[in-house]
C-alpha cells in the first residue's frame, strides 16, 4: 500500500513540475512577445522623430503640428514604460517560477530516492523470505529422507 501511494505522489510531483515548465514556456513566449513589442514602438517612435527632425529642417512647423507631435511622441514613450513595466513583471514572474521549479524537481528527487530505498527494503525482505522459505523445504526434505 505504502509503494502505491509513494508512487502516485512521485507521478503527481513530476506532473506539477511539468505545469511549472509548461508556465515557463508561457511566460518566456510572453517575454519574447513584450521585447517584440517594445523593439516596435522604440522603432516607431525613433522613426517619427526623424520624421519630424527632416520637416524641420525643410521649414518651421506650425504649432498644431508640433503640439500633435509631442502628444504622439509623448504617448509613444509612455507605451514604452508600460511595456517595460510589464517585461520587468514578466522577468520577476520567470524568475519566480524558475526557483519553485528548483525546489520541485528537488522533492521531486527526495520522492525517488525514498521510492528506491523502499524498492530495495521490499526486494530485501522479499529475498529473506524466498531464503527462508527454501530453508524450511530443505529442512522439511531432508527430516522426509533421513
Amino acid at each position: 500500500m505504502a509503494e502505491f501511494r509513494l508512487a502516485r505522489v512521485a507521478r503527481l510531483r513530476s506532473r506539477l513540475c511539468e505545469l511549472r515548465e509548461a508556465e515557463m514556456r508561457h511566460l518566456g513566449a510572453q517575454l519574447r512577445r513584450l521585447e517584440s513589442e517594445r523593439s516596435t514602438a522604440c522603432t516607431t517612435r525613433d522613426d517619427y522623430l526623424d520624421d519630424e527632425a527632416l520637416r524641420a529642417r525643410q521649414g518651421p512647423l506650425d504649432e498644431p503640428t508640433f503640439r500633435l507631435g509631442r502628444l504622439w511622441e509623448a504617448s509613444l514613450a509612455m507605451r514604452e514604460e508600460e511595456i517595460g513595466v510589464k517585461i520587468e513583471s514578466t522577468e520577476q514572474a520567470l524568475k519566480e517560477k524558475r526557483q519553485e521549479l528548483v525546489v520541485a524537481r528537488q522533492e521531486e528527487q527526495k520522492l525517488l530516492r525514498l521510492k528506491e530505498r523502499h524498492d530495495a527494503r521490499l526486494a530485501e525482505a522479499s529475498a529473506r523470505h524466498e531464503n527462508a522459505l527454501l530453508d524450511e523445504l530443505a529442512i522439511q526434505g531432508h527430516h522426509r529422507g533421513g
